[in-house]
C-alpha cells in the first residue's frame, strides 16, 4: 500500500459554543493539518434527507463509504428521531442532524463524517366541533363534542397539551337559532392543530295549545274558556309566549256541539299547533210539576194544572212540542191519588214531570140523634136519628146503629154514635141526644086484715106490684113501717104504710083496713029461785 500525506480533517460542532453558522444541510466545520499517515483515504456519500411529517413511517438511511466499509448513523436529537442501525424512526416534530460516519480500519483512515439535517414537520390535526342539532329544551347546552382527524395511530387527545375550550355564540345559548361553536385551547409540538368551528342549531319545540272542552246547559251563560298546553319544557308555561290567547267558539245556542278555536300566541322557541276543543250545550233541566188538587167525595174532579220551572231566554211552554196530557190514578173513594203529566217533549230541555196529588176528602155528614125516654125497667126504645143539611152520595147507606151509655138506673144517658158508620168516604159530624130513664111506678098496698074486738092487732103486711128486672123489696131503701088509725072499738080503721124509698121507683103507698069485729059474747042465764 502506498503511503501518502493526507490532510486530516478534524470536525467538531460549534453551533452553540462559538456561534459558527452553517448552511441548511451543512453543519460541517473543519481545519486541515497535514498529518503523515500510511492508510488510504475514504469518503462518504450521504444524500440530503427529504422533509418528513410527524407520524411518517420509519425509513432506512442510505449512505456509502468509498472504502466499501459500513457507514453508521447518529441523531443529534432523539426527541425528533432515533436510529437503530440504519433505520430511522421519527419520534417528534422538529429538526435533528443525522451524521453518517465511517471510523476507518487498518487500511482506511476514518472518513470525514457527513451531516444531513432532518426536518420533521408537525402533522396536521383537525379538531372539528361537531354539529349539534336539538329541539328547544330550555337548557343551556354544556356538552360540545368534537371530532379529531389526524392523530397518529395509538395517540389521542391525552397526547395534546392544554385543555379543550369553547367560545362562540353557542356558549350560554338556549333559544331557537344557529350558534357558532368555536373550539380551542389545545396545543402540541407534534401536531399542527386546525380548529374547525361547529354549529349549534336549536329548532322549535312542538307545543300543542288546545281549548279545554266545556259543558253548559241550554240557556246558561258560556263558561270561562281555558286551554291546556302539551309540550312546555324546563318548567315553562304560557307566560313565556308572546301575544294573547284567544278562544272563539262557533256561534249557536241550541243543544249541540260547538267548536272552540284557539289562536293568538307566538313564540320563538315553540312551534305552536292549535287544537280545537268543544263546547257541549246540553238540554237544560226543566221540571213540569203537576199542582196538587182537592175535591170532596162525590164531587167531579177539578181542572188539573201544571207549573213550569225556569225557562231559558224568557221562553215559555209554547216552545215545547207535543200536547200536555194530565191523568190521574183511578178511584173515587176518599184518599190520595197520583196525578201525572206527560206528552211534552223538547230538544233543548230535559223534561222531568213531577207528579201531583189529588186528595179526595170525606164528604161531611151530620147525624143528629133524637132524644128518647123510658121508665126504669122498660126496654130501650129504638134510637133514631136525622141527617141534617147533608145526604149520602148515590147508593151509599149507613151501617151500624146508635148506642147509649150503659146503665139502667134512673138518670140521663147520652145517646152515642155507637157503630153507626157511613164509611171512609164521609166525615161524620155527630150531634148527640139523651135517653132519660124515669122512675118506675111501684104501688105498695097494705093488705086488709081483721081482728076481734079486744084482741091484739095482727101483723100488718103489704103487697108490691111488678118490680123491674126481677127485683124485690130488697131493692128498696129504708124500713117499712105501719100506722093505723087509732081505736079499739069494733069498726074499720085505716092502716098506712111508709118508710121505704127508691131512686128507681116512684112509690105509691095504698092504705089497707083493719076491721075490728065485735067479740062474741055468750050470755048465760043463771038459775034463779025465788021464793
Amino acid at each position: 500500500m502506498k503511503k501518502a500525506l493526507h490532510s486530516l480533517t478534524i470536525f467538531w460542532f460549534l453551533f452553540a459554543a462559538v456561534g459558527l453558522s452553517a448552511g441548511a444541510n451543512d453543519h460541517t466545520h473543519s481545519f486541515n493539518k497535514d498529518i503523515p499517515t500510511d492508510k488510504n483515504a475514504q469518503t462518504i456519500t450521504f444524500d440530503a434527507l427529504p422533509d418528513k411529517t410527524y407520524g411518517d413511517e420509519a425509513f432506512e438511511l442510505a449512505a456509502t463509504a468509498s472504502s466499501g466499509l459500513e457507514v453508521s448513523f447518529t441523531s443529534s436529537d432523539t426527541d425528533v428521531a432515533t436510529i437503530e442501525g440504519n433505520l430511522l424512526t421519527i419520534v417528534g416534530a422538529g429538526t435533528a442532524d443525522i451524521t453518517a460516519s465511517q471510523e476507518g480500519d487498518d487500511d482506511y483512515d476514518a472518513a470525514e463524517p457527513v451531516i444531513r439535517q432532518l426536518l420533521v414537520n408537525p402533522k396536521e390535526l383537525t379538531v372539528t366541533a361537531d354539529f349539534i342539532g336539538k329541539e328547544y329544551d330550555g337548557q343551556v347546552e354544556e356538552n360540545f363534542p368534537v371530532s379529531f382527524d389526524g392523530f397518529v395511530e395509538g395517540e389521542g387527545v391525552e397526547d395534546l397539551s392544554g385543555e379543550l375550550t369553547f367560545t362562540g355564540s353557542a356558549i350560554g345559548a338556549k333559544d331557537v337559532g344557529d350558534y357558532d361553536i368555536i373550539p380551542g385551547g389545545l396545543t402540541s409540538n407534534n401536531y399542527d392543530i386546525i380548529f374547525v368551528d361547529g354549529l349549534l342549531r336549536i329548532t322549535q319545540k312542538g307545543l300543542l295549545i288546545s281549548a279545554t272542552s266545556k259543558i253548559k246547559n241550554y240557556g246558561a251563560p258560556d263558561p270561562v274558556f281555558t286551554a291546556f298546553y302539551i309540550g312546555f319544557v324546563a318548567g315553562e308555561d304560557a307566560s313565556v309566549l308572546e301575544g294573547e290567547l284567544s278562544i272563539v267558539r262557533e256561534p249557536g245556542e241550541v243543544v249541540g256541539e260547538y267548536a272552540l278555536t284557539t289562536s293568538g300566541y307566538t313564540s320563538l322557541n315553540y312551534n305552536i299547533n292549535y287544537g280545537s276543543g268543544l263546547l257541549f250545550i246540553n238540554p237544560a233541566p226543566l221540571q213540569i210539576t203537576v199542582g196538587n188538587a182537592e175535591k170532596m167525595y162525590g164531587e167531579d174532579d177539578p181542572d188539573f194544572s201544571v207549573t213550569y220551572g225556569e225557562f231559558a231566554f224568557d221562553e215559555d211552554a209554547s216552545v215545547l212540542d207535543g200536547t200536555l196530557v194530565i191523568t190521574r190514578e183511578p178511584g173515587e173513594d176518599a184518599g190520595v191519588y197520583e196525578i201525572t203529566a206527560s206528552g211534552l217533549t223538547a230538544d233543548n230541555y230535559t223534561l222531568t214531570f213531577i207528579a201531583g196529588e189529588l186528595e179526595i176528602t170525606p164528604a161531611p155528614l151530620t147525624i143528629s140523634a133524637n132524644d128518647q125516654s123510658k121508665n126504669y125497667g122498660d126496654p130501650d126504645p129504638e134510637l133514631t136519628y136525622l141527617l141534617i143539611d147533608s145526604e149520602l152520595v148515590g147508593d151509599d147507606t149507613l151501617s151500624g146503629e146508635l148506642a147509649r151509655s150503659e146503665g139502667e138506673d134512673v138518670g140521663v144517658y147520652p145517646i152515642l154514635i155507637g157503630t153507626l158508620n157511613a164509611g171512609p168516604n164521609y166525615q161524620v159530624f155527630y150531634e148527640g141526644a139523651q135517653l132519660v130513664i124515669s122512675p118506675r111506678s111501684l104501688m105498695i098496698a097494705v093488705t086488709h086484715t081483721a081482728k076481734t074486738y079486744g084482741t091484739a092487732d095482727p101483723a100488718f103486711e103489704v103487697t108490691y106490684d111488678t118490680f123491674a128486672f126481677g127485683e124485690d123489696a130488697s131493692a128498696l131503701n129504708g124500713t117499712l113501717s105501719f100506722t093505723r088509725e087509732p081505736g079499739e072499738d069494733a069498726g074499720t080503721y085505716a092502716i098506712t104504710a111508709s118508710g121505704l124509698t127508691s131512686d128507681n121507683y116512684t112509690i105509691t103507698f095504698v092504705d089497707g083496713e083493719l076491721t075490728i069485729t065485735p067479740a062474741e059474747l055468750t050470755v048465760t042465764a043463771a038459775d034463779a029461785t025465788k021464793v
